[in-house]
């Protein structure tokens, strides 16, 4: 009878207590309250559908029993990105490690809270709405300050528009250059809002036209997917071809999921019999198989293509359509040649893919950004413990200034694992800078542009279409 009683005691106060926003039922309630929005009173977190998955498995059953924890929100599709799923999973396992018992910085728990915002799963939400539901979800009612994702490019832009400076966003593979526009300088004081555990495509575009241009082809055509992704690509590639060339490439644009547009445009363009190659660009594998398919009737035009294009998915996607055709394969590994950020090369990666194998029977060395995806989940920890140490609470630029802390070049590497997290935490309880050495590379950002210098692959398809191939990688220009 007590229990029931100091239960009843603790719903009513709960229910009564007036909140203008979560971050107010935390303050005094805990983490797994929320604030209501229309009745403006906190009461018990519940989950949405696409956002049932959390860490603990058992955290859904009864976020009360979790009041004093650290949050992490994450965001992905989990359709398409279940090896980016998979490797913040192996890092999270990991972060837990650092403490005791499956308690973490100060003893407390750690929960991440995982929202899948894929087109029309399970509901009949598009992309768009889906990454708008989820982001709502997990900043207005979880109170997430720090969030995993989103993985693409114009899905973290969505992202931050709705989030509005509420939350710090930590993307694995967000690489459109707009997202932080040229020119854009961060301080201690002002820190961006939006990291990236790998490059921007400003590296991807210059490499493409520089190979391009030593293979003589001048006069290409380009079709790309509307958006800050394949947009993004396309008009650097345009703005560079020009710059050195005084030419400007044929230019045209498709929306996604249309591959009744992208045969007629492509058809089109190609009916300039000048256009010596074309250039593809699309975040959507689909669309770029039905690009491979229409360039099967212009077989002596290069097709360049980028990064999404060396996927597994579409590789087996590839595969299925052509049915097993020697001569089929053969034309498209010939005619393809596309781009990518690199592969990391390093003894901390081959330990880190050894296990993920090990761990998730998924290959590490064929998902381009599966290591950069457990490097962000290690910096979202940062930013916590950082924050936890040196700012006040729902401080959003004070968890952006612990990521400022990782790149001191001036003091001995440190590895972003559970080895070296001693020496980070240490360092971070007296405000001091340390410099991390990822899975993924040196994530030593620029602390004005907050962008890190990386390397692109040059690469081409398998003979047998198992993966793909790396011809050469380029950090700087002109590539070696």
């Amino acid at each position: 009878m007590f229990w029931l009683l100091q239960a009843c005691v603790l719903f009513t106060t709960v229910e009564q207590t007036k909140c203008e926003a979560t971050s107010d039922c935390i303050d005094s309630f805990g983490v797994g309250y929320t604030c209501l929005a229309e009745e403006g009173t906190c009461d018990v977190l519940t989950p949405i559908p696409r956002c049932m998955t959390a860490h603990p498995a058992d955290f859904w059953e009864d976020p009360t029993l979790y009041t004093d924890a650290h949050i992490i929100g994450r965001m992905f599709d989990f359709e398409s990105d279940q090896s980016k799923l998979a490797a913040s999973d192996l890092a999270y396992e990991d972060i837990l490690t650092t403490g005791s018992e499956g308690l973490w910085l100060d003893n407390r728990p750690l929960v991440m809270i995982s929202c899948n915002y894929a087109n029309q799963a399970g509901d009949t939400l598009v992309e768009k709405e889906a990454v708008e539901t989820v982001t709502k979800f997990l900043i207005e009612t979880v109170g997430a300050e720090v969030i995993i994702g989103p993985a693409g490019s114009q899905d973290t832009q969505y992202a931050m528009n709705l989030s509005d400076g509420r939350a710090l966003f930590i993307s694995p593979s967000a690489t459109a250059q707009d997202l932080k526009p040229l020119g854009t300088q961060f301080s201690d004081e002002n820190p961006g809002l939006f990291w990236r555990t790998t490059g921007s495509d400003a590296l991807q575009s210059a490499v493409l036209q520089w190979h391009l241009q030593q293979l003589n082809i001048l006069n290409f055509a380009i079709l790309a997917q509307n958006g800050l992704y394949g947009s993004g690509i396309a008009s650097a590639l345009v703005t560079i071809h020009e710059e050195n060339t005084e030419i400007r490439p044929t230019y045209e644009t498709f929306e996604v999921n249309n591959p009744t547009a992208i045969s007629g445009s492509i058809n089109d363009l190609l009916a300039d019999d000048t256009v010596q190659a074309l250039v593809f660009v699309s975040s959507d594998i689909t669309d770029t198989l039905e690009a491979i398919k229409v360039m099967q009737a212009h077989p002596e035009t290069p097709l360049f293509l980028t990064d999404s294009a060396s996927k597994e998915a579409l590789l087996e996607d590839i595969i299925a359509y052509t049915g097993g055709n020697e001569t089929l394969e053969t034309s498209i590994v010939n005619q393809i040649r596309g781009t990518k950020p690199s592969i990391p090369t390093s003894t901390q990666f081959d330990q880190f893919a050894s296990r993920f194998n090990t761990v998730t029977g998924l290959d590490a060395t064929k998902s381009v950004f599966a290591a950069h995806t457990y490097d962000a989940t290690w910096l979202a920890a940062s930013a916590l413990t950082w924050a936890n140490a040196n700012e006040t609470s729902h401080d959003i630029l004070g968890l952006a200034r612990g990521l400022r802390n990782l790149s001191d070049t001036t003091s001995n590497e440190v590895r972003l694992s559970p080895e070296g997290w001693n020496q980070i935490e240490t360092a971070f309880e007296v405000g001091s800078p340390i410099n991390v050495q990822g899975v993924s590379g040196n994530l030593n950002y620029d602390l004005t542009t907050e962008e890190l210098t990386t390397s692109v692959d040059f690469w081409r398809y398998s003979d047998d279409l198992s993966g793909v191939e790396v011809l050469f990688s380029c950090a700087e220009l002109p590539c070696e």
